[in-house]
């Protein structure tokens, strides 16, 4: 059964280090990760994911 969990951060450096945390822990085989996005919106609301 897979899962989606929501982290938010305050800005999208933030979330990028942890990005890279995840898949850091998902290589010593903590954590098993399927995909992780990073989504912003900028000031006309439109979404962008990375």
């Amino acid at each position: 059964m897979s899962e989606l969990i929501v982290v938010a951060y305050d800005t999208p450096a933030e979330a990028e280090a942890a990005r890279k945390e995840l898949f850091g822990m998902a290589k010593e085989y903590l954590v098993d990760i399927a995909d992780a996005v990073i989504a912003t919106a900028d000031k006309d609301q439109n979404i962008k994911l990375d």
